[in-house]
């Protein structure tokens, strides 16, 4: 059975009728070369669509398939049949399409001849849908000794879309903002190389501020440690967020000087003092700390945990009195952390 979008139909694959994605072939390597236009980065995000070159998911699990030389027609066919993406093959000029959902795809993404390239839909699954951003962009590393990276940090996070974005190890948020093209975002600098940017068309801020709320441990000490909020109301629907950004104390899973369960008691305090009747609470951050530690058990028990990513056993999270519509690792973009983000619908 064909999947038809608009004038181009997708067509099923039976089982063993193409060349092989595991393996290079001959076949492979007498095709010549394809004018279909790729990024070349190994990891970037074009368009919503998380690119890996080099890379397949369940190989063989065609959900159908269509001529890839036009890359838009086949993200709008991808997404007007619910698939989580697809793989294109550059020396036969197809797209495969994976019914498998975004995160499934980036999970099991493997290693695979380089004339594969796999796209991975991240974008917003709803109408109305909010997608919020945490990111711990390894400042020192990615901009004091790379450069930026080509601006890596800024472009994925602006082809992603999103309304509010929480960031750690952030020594200028305005410099991640322009390299993504985000000038139309407000950034705006904490402490403790802390920073959060919102969408300005779209949101009214209402209040801002931060406070220390842990320290590190004496062995693997950089200091004090904070969390930095603000207060937005949404224009459209002049809904209220209160959005808390925070970056935990080492050694990871300790809970610092003082331990989890005051960082989390210290966290609701803020919380409890600065946010106003009615609003949606969503707290980011690299806590570094990951669900077994009792910083985060203690938050859960009081906002529930909607999303752990997966860099350093888990420790980038994200909780919200509101659950969320989609959530999804975004790639790390040059950073030691992968950006996680999560969808809401106010």
């Amino acid at each position: 059975m064909g999947v038809v979008c608009g004038k181009a139909a997708a067509m099923p694959v039976a089982a063993g009728s193409r060349v092989a994605t595991g393996a290079v072939t001959d076949a492979w390597q007498l095709e010549e070369p394809t004018a279909i236009t790729l990024r070349d980065a190994r990891s970037d995000i074009d368009d919503g669509f998380i690119v890996h070159a080099g890379k397949d998911a369940f190989s063989y699990q065609d959900a159908g398939s269509m001529p890839a030389s036009d890359l838009e027609a086949v993200k709008r066919c991808c997404r007007e049949n619910g698939y989580g993406g697809f793989v294109v093959h550059q020396g036969t000029r197809t797209a495969y399409f994976r019914k498998h959902a975004p995160e499934d795809l980036l999970r099991n993404a493997t290693d695979a001849p380089n004339i594969l390239t796999l796209f991975v839909d991240a974008g917003i699954p709803v109408l109305g849908g909010m997608r919020m951003i945490s990111y711990n962009l390894w400042w020192w590393n990615l901009f004091n000794k790379r450069g930026g990276n080509g601006g890596s940090a800024g472009k994925l996070v602006a082809a992603a879309r999103p309304e509010i974005i929480g960031f750690q190890e952030c020594d200028d948020v305005d410099r991640v903002l322009r390299d993504g093209g985000l000038q139309h975002y407000t950034g705006i600098r904490g402490h403790r190389a802390l920073a959060i940017a919102y969408k300005t068309s779209s949101w009214e801020l209402l209040a801002t501020g931060d406070k220390d709320v842990a320290e590190d441990k004496w062995w693997q000490y950089y200091g004090k440690r904070g969390v930095q909020w603000v207060r937005l109301r949404h224009v459209g629907t002049n809904k209220t967020v209160f959005f808390m950004n925070h970056h935990g104390p080492l050694s990871v899973n300790s809970g610092g000087k003082h331990g989890g369960k005051a960082v989390a008691e210290n966290i609701m305090r803020v919380v409890a003092a600065s946010r106003e009747h009615g609003d949606t609470v969503i707290i980011v951050g690299d806590f570094n700390a990951t669900p077994a530690c009792s910083t985060i058990k203690e938050l859960n028990g009081r906002i529930p945990l909607v999303y752990t990513g997966r860099s350093f056993g888990g420790v980038d999270n994200i909780f919200s009195t509101i659950s969320p519509h989609q959530t999804l690792n975004l790639g790390a973009g040059g950073s030691d952390h992968d950006a996680v983000s999560a969808v809401f619908v106010l």
